[in-house]
Protein backbone atom coordinates (compact mmCIF):
# COMPACT_ATOMS: atom_id res chain seq x y z
CA UNK A 1 0.00 0.00 0.00
CA UNK A 2 1.38 3.49 -0.72
CA UNK A 3 0.06 6.64 0.78
CA UNK A 4 -0.30 10.01 -1.39
CA UNK A 5 2.74 11.07 -0.06
CA UNK A 6 5.05 8.33 -0.85
CA UNK A 7 3.63 8.06 -4.24
CA UNK A 8 4.11 11.59 -5.02
CA UNK A 9 8.06 11.35 -4.20
CA UNK A 10 8.31 7.98 -5.73
CA UNK A 11 6.80 9.85 -8.85
CA UNK A 12 8.93 12.75 -8.67
CA UNK A 13 11.91 11.00 -8.27
CA UNK A 14 11.51 9.28 -10.83
CA UNK A 15 10.26 12.17 -13.66
CA UNK A 16 13.76 13.42 -12.25
CA UNK A 17 15.67 10.69 -13.48
CA UNK A 18 14.37 12.27 -17.38
CA UNK A 19 12.97 9.18 -19.04
CA UNK A 20 11.08 9.15 -22.00
CA UNK A 21 7.76 7.62 -20.15
CA UNK A 22 7.06 7.07 -16.46
CA UNK A 23 4.68 4.30 -15.88
CA UNK A 24 3.31 4.47 -12.51
CA UNK A 25 1.31 0.75 -12.03
CA UNK A 26 -1.79 1.37 -9.91
CA UNK A 27 -3.52 -2.04 -10.43
CA UNK A 28 -3.44 -2.68 -6.52
CA UNK A 29 -5.04 0.77 -5.51
CA UNK A 30 -8.35 0.02 -4.30
CA UNK A 31 -9.27 3.67 -3.37
CA UNK A 32 -8.59 7.08 -5.64
CA UNK A 33 -9.00 10.30 -3.49
CA UNK A 34 -8.74 13.93 -3.89
CA UNK A 35 -5.38 13.71 -2.31
CA UNK A 36 -4.13 10.80 -4.65
CA UNK A 37 -5.53 12.45 -7.79
CA UNK A 38 -3.68 15.98 -6.93
CA UNK A 39 -0.97 14.24 -6.86
CA UNK A 40 -1.48 12.40 -10.27
CA UNK A 41 -2.10 15.98 -11.62
CA UNK A 42 0.79 17.56 -10.57
CA UNK A 43 2.92 14.73 -11.44
CA UNK A 44 1.66 14.63 -15.04
CA UNK A 45 2.60 18.66 -14.98
CA UNK A 46 5.86 17.87 -13.66
CA UNK A 47 6.97 15.35 -16.18
CA UNK A 48 5.70 17.35 -19.36
CA UNK A 49 7.98 20.08 -17.80
CA UNK A 50 10.73 17.07 -17.98
CA UNK A 51 10.20 16.58 -21.67
CA UNK A 52 8.59 13.26 -20.40
CA UNK A 53 5.04 11.30 -20.26
CA UNK A 54 2.91 9.62 -17.16
CA UNK A 55 1.31 6.53 -18.40
CA UNK A 56 -0.86 5.07 -15.31
CA UNK A 57 -2.04 1.38 -15.60
CA UNK A 58 -5.59 0.61 -14.12
CA UNK A 59 -8.34 -1.18 -14.92
CA UNK A 60 -10.42 -0.91 -11.68
CA UNK A 61 -13.43 1.23 -11.22
CA UNK A 62 -11.90 2.66 -8.13
CA UNK A 63 -9.25 4.50 -10.46
CA UNK A 64 -10.88 4.83 -13.22
CA UNK A 65 -14.05 6.48 -11.94
CA UNK A 66 -12.68 9.17 -9.78
CA UNK A 67 -10.46 10.18 -12.90
CA UNK A 68 -13.56 10.32 -15.25
CA UNK A 69 -15.19 12.61 -13.06
CA UNK A 70 -12.57 14.93 -12.73
CA UNK A 71 -11.98 15.29 -16.12
CA UNK A 72 -8.19 13.75 -15.88
CA UNK A 73 -8.75 10.98 -17.70
CA UNK A 74 -8.62 13.74 -20.47
CA UNK A 75 -5.41 14.38 -19.49
CA UNK A 76 -3.93 11.75 -18.09
CA UNK A 77 -2.57 8.35 -20.31
CA UNK A 78 -4.27 5.34 -18.56
CA UNK A 79 -3.92 1.72 -19.94
CA UNK A 80 -5.73 -1.23 -19.02
CA UNK A 81 -2.34 -3.70 -18.47
CA UNK A 82 1.36 -3.54 -17.81
CA UNK A 83 1.78 -5.02 -21.33
CA UNK A 84 -0.11 -2.15 -22.76
CA UNK A 85 2.22 0.39 -20.77
CA UNK A 86 5.01 -1.55 -22.42
CA UNK A 87 3.68 -1.39 -25.40
CA UNK A 88 2.67 2.38 -25.65
CA UNK A 89 5.94 3.35 -24.05
CA UNK A 90 8.26 1.73 -27.11
CA UNK A 91 6.13 3.98 -29.39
Amino acid sequence: MTTASDLAIDLGLAISRRTRVVIANLSAVTFLGATGLGVLERAHHHAVRAGSRLLLVAAQRCVLRPLALTGLDAVLIVVPTSAAARVFAER
